[in-house]
């Protein structure tokens, strides 16, 4: 795609041109992202299904208990190296490199993810046993319990806060080739100065995702409990309320939803790639200021 990602722009317009420019070149994201996105859909929706109750394959399982551990260390593997493809396909709809280049950058930058999600974590774990908890008290009054509640709420924002630097470093790294791994730490303070901008752009398009998604899952709500009752119920000796034809039902129709999911997940993903290229060129105008007034 052939977008000018590299002039400054407010967050609100980041969020507005990504917009018109995801409508814009939507037939070619098509073409290019079916079948990452299919691929994506399928094997959530495979890790989904084996969450939600179903008799028949908890008496197989109770059968085959090995056979089903590998099926589904399987799926789940297959889920996480199928999320890294889509990840591989988005970033090469702006950098144009091989599937594989992209697959591999985005590898690496999931490990490093992954260790500084399991350090944060580990941190704030330990500082919320030093929150005293309500329960330790025989009669909590209302004190305590907004500062438990606000210690814990406190802990979790500056754990998501500390990610969000992410969100401009990461981009950054895949779609510059000379960049190396370490330069998602380098660049941690550019993206540290746009955390409060990052941090609003989050919430707004959660907001917006969260308001259409409810609307538009509401049947998959529905097929889902009643999936998730009827085999609760049969899992009891009472019998199936649902036609046999239902679990291949909910799949399919996970299977379009997430499917549908996965290409609002392309637009935002789009939102953090223009908030880049505008800090980016942020950035460059104030070395050049500063360029010129070193030489005025």
């Amino acid at each position: 795609m052939k977008i000018d990602l590299f002039k400054p722009r407010s967050n609100k317009r980041c969020i507005r041109e990504a917009f018109c420019a995801y409508i814009d070149n939507l037939p070619e994201i098509f073409r290019r992202m079916w079948l990452p996105a299919l691929l994506y859909a399928v094997f959530m929706t495979a890790t989904l299904y084996l969450r939600i109750p179903n008799k028949a394959l908890h008496d197989w399982g109770a059968s085959s208990p090995i056979t089903s551990f590998i099926i589904q260390t399987v799926i789940y593997l297959l889920m996480i190296f199928v999320s890294f493809v889509f990840a591989g396909g988005f970033f090469r709809l702006f950098n144009d490199k091989r599937l594989t280049w992209n697959l591999w950058r985005y590898a690496k930058v999931a490990c490093v993810l992954l260790v500084v999600a399991l350090l944060l974590a580990s941190i704030t774990s330990i500082l919320a046993k030093n929150i005293p908890s309500p329960l330790s008290f025989p009669s909590p009054d209302w004190l305590t319990l907004a500062l438990s509640i606000g210690g814990i709420a406190l802990l979790l924002t500056i754990s998501v806060v500390m990610l969000l630097p992410f969100a401009y470093t990461i981009p950054k790294y895949m779609l510059n080739e000379k960049d190396k791994l370490k330069s998602i730490f380098q660049d941690y303070k550019i993206g540290l100065r746009q955390v409060g901008g990052l941090f609003v752009t989050t919430l707004i398009l959660s907001l917006i995702f969260g308001a259409i998604m409810f609307i538009i899952a509401m049947p998959v709500y529905i097929i889902v409990l009643a999936q998730t009752f009827s085999q609760l119920g049969a899992l009891q000796g009472d019998d199936l309320g649902i036609p046999a034809y239902f679990p291949y039902l909910v799949f399919g129709v996970l299977v379009i939803f997430s499917f549908i999911l996965t290409f609002a997940m392309i637009y935002s993903n789009m939102v953090y790639v223009f908030i880049y290229g505008s800090t980016t060129s942020k950035e460059y105008e104030i070395k050049q200021m500063e360029k010129y007034h070193e030489t005025d």
